[in-house]
């Protein structure tokens, strides 16, 4: 079964993720990205979606680019709020543009506030790398990715699947096996 991204237009409503206790209802991934990557976003959320996890991305959120669209900071804030608290997981993007960014440090800060796990999937170009990657699972290769995909419950049987693909989206942005020094 395919992943959903969980905001986009036809899909869940925001009520029908969002347990009893407050916490999201099954596992969840929030794509946090800088507006430049969005191509790249969008790739991570298919590559999500076909190994079955669902996710949330702003660029799907009507409420998120309405705000956008109206210069609305606090609207955009509660979009990414409310986006976190229906989410597991944050993985973000780290690209060489990511340090020109004011989104994405505000987004690992809420997530950390909100006690999400965080997950960085570190470019293939990026060579300096901020120090608060410490702070979560740093992905860096495709193996890592799949090993990562599985560990939250994306089924076995896809990820082999996925990963005997000769086409994968996520070839553009992550080497088959990275060695760091």
């Amino acid at each position: 079964m395919a992943g959903k991204n969980r905001f986009f237009r036809g899909g869940l409503n925001e009520r029908s993720v969002i347990k009893a206790d407050g916490r999201p209802a099954g596992t969840c991934v929030f794509i946090s990205h800088k507006w430049e990557d969005q191509e790249v976003a969008r790739l991570v959320a298919k590559e999500m979606e076909a190994l079955g996890l669902d996710y949330w991305l702003d660029v799907d959120d009507d409420d998120c680019m309405a705000a956008a669209r109206e210069g609305n900071e606090d609207a955009i804030c509660r979009a990414v709020e409310r986006g976190l608290q229906n989410s597991t997981h944050l993985l973000a993007l780290i690209s060489k543009r990511t340090k020109g960014s004011w989104w994405v440090p505000f987004e690992i800060g809420a997530a950390r506030a909100y006690s999400r796990t965080l997950v960085f999937l570190v470019h293939k170009d990026v060579a300096d790398r901020p120090a608060w990657l410490s702070l979560g699972t740093v992905i860096g290769d495709k193996f890592d990715l799949d090993f990562w995909c599985q560990a939250i419950g994306a089924p076995a049987r896809l990820v082999e699947v996925r990963k005997a693909a000769t086409s994968r989206h996520i070839d553009s942005v992550l080497p088959p096996l990275r060695h760091f020094r």
